[in-house]
C-alpha cells in the first residue's frame, strides 16, 4: 500500500508540473497537455500536438527522459496487474465450458517424462490464451475508431495498429477532447499489454524448445571437466541437479552470467554466513541467519512471496533463544504444516497421476518402438491430449 501511495503521488506530480508548464508557456489546454505527455511517455508520439517555444523545447527533452524511464515504468506495473486478472479469468471462463489447461507444475517430475508433458499441451490454446487481452483491447480500440472517430474499417485498423505499436504516424489522430481523453488511457493500456504479450509468447515457445530438446542443454562431459579444473584433487567428480540448471541456463541465455555471480555470491556470504566448510544450508545456518535478519510484510524484500511454507509474518527477534528452543518451538510446527500440505497435494493428485501417466506411458512406449525418431502422429497427439479434461486447470 505505501509503494501504491507513493507511485500515486509521484505521477500526479509529474502530471501536475508538467501540466502547469506547458498551461503557462505554451498556452495550451489541461486535456491537450494530459495527451501530450501520455502519447510522449508511451513513446507513440502522434505528432499533432509538440510545444513551439524554445522554453517548451527545453524543458521537454528532461521531461521525456524522466517520463520514458519512471513515469511509464510505473503506469506500466498497474497495466500488468490489470493483464494478469484478465489472464486469470479467461482460465476460469475456459475451464467453466471444458477447455483446461494442464498444470505442469501438477505433474511430478519422477512420473512424466518432457515427452510425456509436451504431448498433453495444447499449444495453439495457450498461445490463444495470451493473446486473448490484447485481442479484446484492440477489438475495443478498433470499434472506438469506427463508431466515435468515424474512420472507415481500414482506417480503424491502420490507426489500432500504428498506435499499440507506437510507431504513430499522425494522419490519423485524436481530435476532441474526448478521444484524447480516452485514448490517454488506451494507448497507455494498449501499449503495456501488447508488450507483455509478446513477451509471454515467447516464453511459451522456450518451454516449449526446451521440451523438444530443441534448446542449448549442457554437455555432461564438459561439465565434469570444467568440475575438474575447478577442483585438481577430484578426479571423479559429481553433478549436481543444481549444476545442470545454472549451465543450461547459462547456454540458453535464459540468465545473465553476472547476475547468476551475483546470487551466489550473496549465497556464500548472507545465506551461508561466508562459511567455506560445507557448501549446503542446514536448519542450524538458518537459525543464525534469521538471528540477523527480521522483517515483516511490509518490508520483504522485492519478489519474496507470501506462502503457507513462507509465511508474511516472520517470527519475533529470536535474541536469548537457543537453536533448541527455535527449532522445537517454531521451526518444527511451521515444518509439521508444510508435510502435511505436501502429504494433501500428493493425495489430490495421485488418482489423475496413475491415469494420465498410464495413458501418455503406453503412447510414448509404443512410438518408440515403432519409430526410434520418437515422432508422434497427430492422433497419438490427440490421444494424449485427452487428459487436459481430468488434469487441474492453470
Amino acid at each position: 500500500m505505501k509503494e501504491f501511495c507513493e507511485d500515486v503521488l509521484l505521477i500526479t506530480a509529474y502530471y501536475i508540473s508538467c501540466c502547469t508548464f506547458f498551461y503557462a508557456v505554451e498556452d495550451w489546454t489541461f486535456t491537450d497537455a494530459v495527451y501530450f505527455l501520455t502519447t510522449t511517455v508511451t513513446t507513440v508520439g502522434y505528432g499533432d500536438i509538440a510545444p513551439a517555444t524554445k522554453l517548451g523545447k527545453v524543458a521537454t527533452c528532461p521531461m521525456i527522459v524522466v517520463g520514458i524511464i519512471s513515469i511509464f515504468s510505473k503506469l506500466s506495473k498497474y497495466a500488468t496487474y490489470m493483464q494478469q486478472w484478465i489472464n486469470e479469468h479467461h482460465v476460469n471462463l475456459f475451464a467453466r465450458v471444458g477447455i483446461k489447461l494442464v498444470n505442469v507444475e501438477a505433474l511430478p517430475i519422477e512420473t512424466y517424462s518432457p515427452e510425456q508433458v509436451n504431448a498433453m499441451i495444447n499449444y495453439p490454446r495457450r498461445y490463444l490464451l495470451k493473446l486473448a487481452p490484447t485481442l479484446l483491447l484492440i477489438g475495443l480500440m478498433f470499434a472506438y475508431g469506427s463508431i466515435d472517430m468515424g474512420y472507415t474499417v481500414v482506417e480503424s485498423i491502420y490507426f489500432t495498429v500504428v498506435t499499440v505499436t507506437t510507431v504513430g504516424y499522425g494522419d490519423l489522430h485524436p481530435t476532441s477532447n474526448r478521444q484524447k481523453l480516452f485514448f490517454c488511457t488506451a494507448s497507455l493500456v494498449l501499449v503495456v499489454v501488447v508488450a507483455n504479450t509478446i513477451s509471454e509468447i515467447l516464453v511459451v515457445r522456450t518451454r516449449r524448445k526446451v521440451r523438444e530438446g530443441r534448446f542449448a542443454l549442457p554437455d555432461l562431459e564438459e561439465l565434469m571437466l570444467q568440475k575438474v579444473y575447478s577442483a585438481p584433487e577430484i578426479s571423479a567428480p559429481e553433478l549436481t541437479e543444481s549444476d545442470y540448471i545454472v549451465d543450461a541456463l547459462l547456454k540458453g541465455k535464459l540468465v545473465d552470467s553476472e547476475v547468476l555471480l551475483a546470487i551466489r555470491r550473496i549465497f556464500h556470504w548472507t545465506a551461508k554466513g561466508g562459511d567455506d566448510d560445507h557448501s549446503d544450508i542446514s536448519t542450524e545456518d538458518l537459525f543464525h541467519f534469521l538471528q540477523h535478519r527480521h522483517f515483516d510484510s511490509q518490508e520483504r524484500p522485492e519478489g519474496t512471496k507470501t506462502t503457507a511454507v513462507a509465511p508474511a509474518v516472520i517470527d519475533a527477534p529470536l535474541e536469548g533463544i537457543s537453536y533448541e528452543e527455535w527449532f522445537a518451538s517454531i521451526w518444527e510446527p511451521k515444518a509439521r504444516r508444510a508435510r502435511i500440505d505436501g502429504a494433501k497435494a500428493k493425495l489430490m493428485h495421485r488418482d489423475i497421476t496413475s491415469k494420465s501417466a498410464a495413458v501418455l506411458a503406453a503412447i510414448v512406449n509404443t512410438r518408440a518402438a515403432a519409430a526410434p525418431d520418437g515422432a508422434f502422429s497427430q492422433h497419438e497427439i490427440s490421444e494424449a491430449r485427452t487428459v487436459d479434461s481430468t488434469t487441474p486447470t492453470r
